[in-house]
């Protein structure tokens, strides 16, 4: 007997109507499709139908290439089942990283909806959204659990929130759609050396105030004997040539733990400690010290889920959780068989420029060139701003990713700001628009010519699709540390141990998969047949094989050098002050007949080592109450200015 969600009739009314209109939409929105496109489109919704049919069932990700179509294929599948009347048979979930990304899709759903005459009122009693977020574009449904259509972010997903999103009317939800990657868990970690650091503070600070004695001084106490037994087992498996064990914290009662997590609610470092350290941790001695943890994020009984994941091919995280099968290399709708190309090679990328510059695109070396206080220190923003005002001309957009503003014990370094700053400076107009073509047959409409996101943020929306460059400053890297319980619990075993070379291709790997979906923001995210459409993009980054572990997922791209014009960094205190010095003895010890010289030719005779911004800096106060003038990039007696001959100028 079929005990399907849907007969098998309107199982396929359902997935010819989602295909149709999706295809229709995509045309709509300026992407003209291949015939390998258009198949694995097809099967995409077909996966969807045959979940929420009952006839497929587990966790199967789909590696499909960014910008063609999964997130609306999500969108005119929906639409299709509400137009053929279907909601109150099947429901289902869908799991985006941002708030934004959700209320993105929901706009898409509207506009859909509309095309197929879907009353509004059907919508509103059809979809539930559901987050904690104040300022949200959408507001959070009240009663989202009692929809047939919801939609959450992937924070939410949680054991505590299991059984209000995960049910309705009384039953699991049919299907769960999850856009982008799942990680199934997430890591806690704490470095030895932090831990120590705060743990000393604390103890100093209890030394000398009293009062910060009276409501601290337990914890201190506590963190002091949690610090000695991580060095202890740190020391202990230097002994025996180890990397990783598994033990047990120091404890306490549950009264106090939560006592000291209240006390420390702005530290996430304690914060993290405190959550770990009522069960086993993982303790790594690699060149990351220190402990780590992992929790569930995504139950196991959630086993009905389409993971729709760009970053499949390349992501080697998700390869660690055995759960999730590849609909590439099991369904056959999707096998390079079925459709010719791997998923990966439906889309190609001749069109794509990358220029890349080798330099440490971490957080911490984006930090030390953004914090400098003289703008002609800070080197990455002259980069920047030399690229907009002279590589990109007036009438295209360009996006701009940045690091989240970061604090340290100097202050914050916003670097948005910083940037923006700079590029105002050099006369850069950060407001400017340019007209832009959303859809076919429509008006132009105005739209910022320089656009700003942050690392985190940048997947999961087609906001700046219309702009035909990029700026990587630097791209994130995550901890071996971190990485480490990352990977423990997609294996779900704490036990689990890796290699501190793995560990490093790991991180390659995820510096990669942010590389691609910020890459994956603009114009070339939109397609002509199998080609990405023209994009230039400029990033900064030294991990080495970061082309080829893209070459999976960005076929035909073009990688040039990014040529540094600024390539000094700071000079370090007194060194300025020693160059200057040199470079007035110099000057001071040449002949009188030597009326002038380049400041390149003294720049190297002197070899003082300051770089090309900090060089007129040094020259200018070396000249200081000398009888030596700079005029362009010479440097001239005073005599020599008023017409007498250089016939004795010395050249480089």
């Amino acid at each position: 007997m079929n005990t399907y969600a849907l007969t098998t009739e309107e199982a396929a009314r359902l997935t010819d109507l989602a295909y149709t209109t999706l295809i229709d939409r995509l045309e709509t929105l300026g992407n003209t499709l291949s015939h390998p496109h258009k198949k694995a489109l097809h099967a995409v919704v077909e996966a969807f139908t045959e979940m929420a049919q009952g006839k497929l069932s587990g966790r199967w990700a789909f590696g499909l290439a960014a910008g063609l179509g999964k997130s609306t294929a999500v969108v005119c599948w929906i639409a299709a089942m509400l137009s053929l009347k279907l909601e109150q048979r099947v429901s289902m979930a869908v799991a985006a990283e941002e708030v934004e990304a959700l209320c993105a899709l929901i706009d898409a759903l509207e506009a859909v909806a509309a095309r197929l005459n879907i009353p509004a009122e059907t919508l509103k009693a059809s979809i539930g959204l559901h987050h904690t977020k104040a300022d949200a574009r959408r507001k959070a449904t009240a009663d989202y659990d009692k929809k047939p259509i919801l939609f959450i972010c992937h924070a939410r997903v949680r054991d505590k929130h299991l059984k209000q999103f995960n049910s309705y009317n009384g039953t699991p939800r049919n299907l769960l759609v999850w856009d982008e990657s799942l990680v199934a868990t997430y890591s806690q970690a704490c470095r030895s050396t932090l831990l120590s650091e705060i743990a000393g503070a604390m103890a100093r600070r209890c030394e000398r105030e009293p009062e910060y004695q009276e409501t601290h001084g337990e914890m201190s106490q506590y963190l002091d004997t949690v610090d000695e037994a991580l060095a202890q087992e740190l020391l202990r498996l230097k002994d025996i040539s180890s990397t990783q064990a598994v033990i047990r914290l120091p404890q306490c009662s549950e009264e106090k733990m939560d006592a000291f997590k209240e006390l420390t609610k702005g530290n996430r470092t304690i914060q993290d400690l405190l959550e770990m350290a009522p069960y086993p941790v993982k303790v790594s001695n690699i060149s990351e010290r220190g402990v780590v943890q992992y929790q569930v994020s995504v139950p196991a009984s959630l086993n009905n889920i389409i993971v729709l994941d760009a970053s499949d091919p390349i992501r080697d995280l998700v390869r660690y959780d055995r759960r999730i099968r590849s609909a590439e290399e099991v369904l056959p709708s999707v096998s390079e068989k079925a459709l010719g190309v791997p998923l990966s090679k439906i889309k190609q990328y001749d069109n794509l420029t990358v220029y890349r510059m080798r330099e440490g695109g971490g957080k911490a070396s984006m930090r030390e060139s953004f914090k400098q206080a003289d703008n002609r220190n800070r080197r990455v923003c002259r980069e920047v701003v030399d690229v907009i005002k002279h590589q990109i001309p007036d009438d295209q957009a360009v996006l701009i990713i940045v690091y989240k503003a970061i604090s340290d014990k100097l202050g914050t370094t916003h670097f948005e700001d910083i940037l923006k700053h700079d590029l105002k400076a050099a006369g850069i107009d950060i407001d400017a628009t340019i007209d832009v073509s959303e859809e076919k047959g429509k008006p132009t409409v105005k739209k910022k010519r320089i656009q700003f996101t942050t690392w985190g943020k940048h997947t999961s929306t087609n906001d700046y699709s219309y702009c035909t460059n990029e700026i990587q400053v630097g791209i994130m890297h995550r901890s071996l540390l971190d990485l480490l319980g990352n990977a423990s619990g997609q294996v779900g075993d704490l036990n689990f141990t890796e290699e501190h070379k793995r560990l490093r291709d790991l991180q390659l790997s995820e510096v990669a998969h942010c590389c691609y979906q910020g890459i994956n923001r603009i114009s070339c995210r939109q397609v002509e047949g199998n080609q990405a459409k023209p994009a230039t993009v400029w990033l900064i980054e030294y991990s080495k094989n970061l082309e080829k572990k893209l070459e999976a997922v960005l076929p035909g791209a073009t990688w040039l050098e990014w040529k540094k014009k600024y390539n000094d960094d700071p000079p370090k205190p007194g060194q300025m002050e020693t160059a200057a010095k040199t470079v007035r003895g110099y000057l001071t010890g040449l002949s009188e007949g030597v009326e002038g010289v380049t400041s390149r030719s003294v720049r190297k005779d002197t070899n003082t080592g300051v770089g090309d911004s900090t060089w007129p800096l040094v020259v200018q106060s070396a000249i200081e109450g000398t009888e030596w003038r700079r005029v362009g990039h010479r440097i001239l007696r005073g005599k020599a200015l008023f017409g007498a001959s250089f016939g004795n100028e010395t050249a480089a």
